[in-house]
């Protein structure tokens, strides 16, 4: 009987162990669970693009207080890309950065008083700038489709 006993307990314990060994192997995460992909250019320019799909819904919920509490992050985003890039590509999107940023300063206030219709022609002016950003620096790979 105790011999039994021990047999079974070694076998479940083999067998728990072996379970335990398996389960921890997992994949490989993709870059955007990387959080080192955040700091660096591409991740900053995710940021900006995932921000639309934000603005898109609050403008659709009639929600300007959401634009406007995100265009301050717009632009520290907007800095923390400007950054990254190199003096190569800073010349090449100099007038494109300072564009993004005079829009959002425009859809600061504009949200932040309640003017929906300048609000939501300013949103389609910086939707633009965010399309023309992305055919100028490039897609980012796992971008979202966004609403517009």
């Amino acid at each position: 009987m105790p011999k039994r006993i021990l047999i079974v307990l070694l076998v479940s314990s083999l067998v728990g162990g072996l379970a335990w060994y398996f389960s921890g192997k997992k994949a490989a995460p993709s870059v955007l669970e990387d959080p080192n992909f955040y700091h660096t250019a591409q991740g900053a320019h995710y940021r900006i693009n995932e921000l639309r799909a934000v603005l898109s819904d609050a403008v659709a919920r009639d929600e300007l207080h959401v634009i406007h509490d995100n265009m301050y992050y717009l632009e520290g985003l907007l800095d923390a890309f400007w950054k990254k890039l190199g003096t190569e590509e800073q010349a090449r999107l100099g007038g494109l950065k300072a564009r993004m940023k005079k829009v959002s300063g425009e859809l600061d206030g504009f949200a932040g008083r309640g003017y929906k219709k300048a609000t939501v022609t300013s949103l389609e002016k910086m939707f633009e700038l965010m399309d023309e950003l992305d055919k100028t620096y490039g897609a980012v790979a796992g971008t979202p489709t966004l609403v517009k």
